[in-house]
């Protein structure tokens, strides 16, 4: 945060789950659709408490910031897509922030 803070940054924190929870391989695979949906949403539940813990350290240190859950397969593209909405430039080596 002190980095954050000195360099007037603004922080994302970002979680991207899975479409679909990915059962545990040998421990039997999860069928009914109840259950898919009650993982889901403790999965989002106990994300958002990490994620407004993080925002509230964060405002509470004077840095700006966003918490965003999203769902995708695909961790890479929902990265690069919400580094497109934050106005970041990415490429291969990595994200980069105008200024």
């Amino acid at each position: 945060m002190k980095f954050a803070s000195d360099i007037k940054a603004t922080i994302t924190f970002l979680h991207v789950q899975a479409s679909y929870p990915i059962p545990y391989a040998g421990l039997g695979e999860i069928t009914d659709s109840y259950a898919y949906r009650e993982l889901a949403q403790r999965i989002v539940a106990a994300v958002k408490e990490v994620i407004n813990a993080a925002t509230q350290k964060a405002k509470a240190a004077a840095v700006g910031c966003t918490g965003i859950v999203v769902r995708n397969s695909s961790i890479s593209t929902a990265v690069i897509e919400q580094a497109k909405k934050s106005s970041c430039n990415h490429d291969l080596h990595g994200l980069t922030w105008p200024g």
